[in-house]
């Protein structure tokens, strides 16, 4: 089907369309400006009137706590940045979010409660039509804002769209390429090409032609650039962000938003003068007031530059982690080394559905589980590790490890059953108080020769 083509303007406020002439070479064109580090932010006004900018209700987990016009611009920001997205999936017309691979990073930080004005980074629908026009941006270094025509069905995906729709996802993608100081270019296969068409959402991948402009406006990512690989964190516990080329001072750390917040707030919720560990590898963070699910990010406050901001990672503080397991089991025992497992999940309201185990264990013998809330331990302890902390060290009710011959014995609890009295005994507080870390070993007897069975342990969070 051949698609109806539409010009994408841009207006760069005080300079000229276009001030760098790419060379023969390239297609690519520059804005003659920078994007300023502390405006490296964008939220959107959800003022589309069109059920299409807002039917796509499903969740994505590399997309945490957006759903609709949100989780489409929230892609089209991303694409530009150093690293992949998380893991870099979430949109199945292209096999990876995240293309960019220079020093720009920007934070996608939620809603705003209006449109702003420029400078404000806010994206937002306009009333109206301007002829073949779907979108514009007006903007320098110091921040910008976009505003798509309200005339055009705009429809956020996450797959393809109508054929009389316009692609929420590509244009937000074209039109931030301008925020971030690219003109058009003359490649027709590049998210900066000039034109698009209703139903097309090609603009929602750049391409070589985008990456060579972006590369001449903001280089290569540098080797020492903050890099988050991971991000962790439960129900207001410690945030734990994990990396490489962290300063060991001196990190200011970026949250998203709970809330929506007028447009001339900083976008951001930061932490300042937070301290690394492990070579520049971890940084812990208690979450600041009012924060929410979104991305998270590092930047290194002597630097202004883009190449001391972080990628942007996905965080939901609301996900309750799974079960991981640790530490080492005791050796030399009649059935050999044992194996610590869980299934299901732990809750502070059900008092069912989450079991522990631990085998092969010696058939017809008494166990019981240790826990604490204290975190973990790696001490010598009855020929063996104790790997849960002492203080408090709580233990469970005692169990059988059943079975007919002599290594078929397996411990198990259920352990929500326990935690909320069903088995009786005296279940600490803590386990049932949603976002608790538990860590838990078995304990048991083996032999009068080789002493007591311990296994590996567990660590969990209470979940809701």
């Amino acid at each position: 089907m051949k698609f109806t083509k539409y010009i994408l303007p841009t207006l760069a406020l005080g300079l000229a369309t276009v001030l760098i002439t790419p060379g023969s070479a390239s297609s690519w064109s520059l804005l003659g400006f920078n994007l300023n580090v502390f405006h490296r932010t964008a939220r959107l006004f959800d003022n589309f009137t069109m059920a299409s900018a807002n039917n796509n209700t499903t969740p994505d987990p590399q997309f945490p706590g957006k759903v609709g016009a949100e989780l489409a611009l929230w892609k089209s920001v991303v694409e530009w940045g150093s690293e992949p997205h998380g893991n870099g999936s979430g949109d199945p017309t292209q096999p990876v979010l995240g293309s960019g691979g220079c020093n720009f990073d920007a934070l996608f930080a939620g809603n705003a409660t209006s449109e702003g004005v420029i400078g404000h980074q806010v994206m937002s629908m306009l009333a109206g039509c301007s002829g073949g026009v779907f979108a514009f941006m007006q903007g320098d270094a110091n921040g910008w804002w976009i505003r798509f025509y309200q005339c055009w069905g705009w429809a956020d995906g996450p797959g393809g769209v109508g054929g009389g729709e316009a692609d929420m996802q590509g244009i937000g993608c074209h039109e931030f390429g301008h925020a971030l100081g690219l003109g058009h270019s003359n490649d027709p296969s590049a998210t900066m090409y000039g034109s698009a068409g209703l139903g097309d959402v090609s603009l929602r991948s750049i391409e070589a032609d985008d990456i060579a402009g972006l590369t001449a406006n903001y280089t290569v990512k540098a080797v020492n650039k903050p890099k988050i690989t991971s991000v962790s964190g439960f129900g207001g516990n410690t945030v734990t962000i994990t990396g490489v080329n962290f300063p060991n001072t001196g990190n200011e750390i970026w949250f998203c938003r709970a809330a929506s917040t007028p447009s001339g707030t900083i976008s951001a919720l930061l932490v300042n003068n937070i301290s690394s560990t492990g070579g520049g590898t971890q940084i812990q963070v208690n979450p600041p007031a009012g924060y929410g699910p979104g991305d998270v990010m590092v930047r290194n406050q002597v630097q202004i530059s883009g190449s001391g901001l972080s990628n942007a990672m996905p965080w939901d503080p609301n996900a309750c982690p799974g079960t991981v397991t640790y530490c080492t089991a005791k050796s030399g025992l009649v059935c050999g080394i044992p194996a610590i497992s869980a299934f299901g999940t732990p809750s502070a309201s059900s008092s069912s559905g989450y079991f522990i185990t631990a085998g092969p264990a010696r058939s017809n013998r008494t166990g019981l589980m240790i826990y604490t809330n204290s975190g973990r331990n790696n001490a010598a302890f009855q020929g063996g590790t104790l790997c849960v902390g002492t203080t408090p060290l709580r233990r469970t009710v005692t169990v059988d490890s059943g079975g007919f011959s002599t290594c078929d014995g397996e411990f198990v609890i259920e352990m929500n059953a326990f935690s909320h009295g069903v088995h009786g005994g005296n279940p600490a507080s803590f386990l049932t108080t949603v976002g608790t870390k538990v860590n838990a070993q078995w304990w048991g007897r083996d032999t009068q020769a080789t002493g007591s069975f311990l296994s590996d342990a567990v660590e969990y969070y209470v979940c809701p």
